[in-house]
């Protein structure tokens, strides 16, 4: 258990100091979310989860406009990749989704500092950049509000 806590909060930090892109073309740092509670869901074009998962992640974010909602794609931006989506691509998948900050982690290197194998995952960080919980692995859409609202609860006060 030690270990896995210690490798949990060494890839917060490391997640908290990468660099993504935004589906604009901007580098975005997550060092500038510091100060705010962070929800971050990592996921893919052709994963099925993800088309009921963004309505839910929609609402909460308009519930709770404090906190940053992230989803991050982590499809290849290589056309001749197997799991490669187009900008275009994600900004259709999106597009009714504007609560939600879109970037892309095209390798899957943040992704995988968590050690997941799972799509989607959620990362929750606290106003210092930590991880909050552990991460939240192929979670049902439909109970997305009911494993969110409490951690999200305390950690807004």
């Amino acid at each position: 258990m030690k270990y896995l806590i210690t490798a949990l909060l060494l890839a917060s930090t490391a997640f908290a100091q990468t660099q993504l892109r935004s589906l604009q073309g901007a580098e975005v740092s997550l060092e500038d979310f510091r100060g705010k509670v962070v929800v971050a869901s990592f996921s893919a074009h052709g994963i099925p989860l993800t088309r009921a998962e963004l309505p839910q992640l929609q609402k909460l974010a308009k519930k709770y406009t404090d906190v940053v909602f992230l989803w991050i794609s982590i499809n290849s931006t290589l056309p001749t990749a197997r799991n490669y989506a187009s900008d275009s691509d994600l900004k259709t998948l999106t597009a009714a989704y504007d609560q939600l900050t879109v970037l892309r982690d095209p390798n899957g290197a943040v992704y995988k500092t968590f050690g997941s194998t799972a799509l989607p995952t959620l990362i929750i960080l606290d106003k210092q950049g930590k991880l909050a919980a552990e991460p939240i692995r192929g979670i049902d859409p439909s109970n997305l509000a009911a494993e969110l609202e409490p951690i999200l609860q305390k950690l807004i006060q």
